[in-house]
């Protein structure tokens, strides 16, 4: 079970990095860090935020598009 959600995660970590570069450069936005380390931490705070979410169910649900929208366009 462990090595199907490994794959699995590999494999929407690198959807997610491909999706972070290709609008990185269709908009030509430098990324201050590498796609996939941002992936990384993109999808680990969605799945940390779900967990949560499933564990208290008013937990907060706009955080993750709001923290994207800072850091690529550098506002809320």
């Amino acid at each position: 079970m462990q090595e199907e959600l490994a794959s699995r995660e590999s494999m929407i970590l690198a959807f997610v990095t491909g999706m972070i570069q290709s609008e990185a450069d269709r908009f030509a936005i430098e990324l201050a860090i590498p796609a996939a380390d941002l992936a990384t931490v993109l999808v680990s705070l969605g799945e940390g935020l779900a967990f949560s979410r499933m564990l208290q169910q008013d937990a907060p649900t706009t955080v993750l598009s709001d923290l994207a929208r800072v850091v690529f366009l550098g506002r809320r």
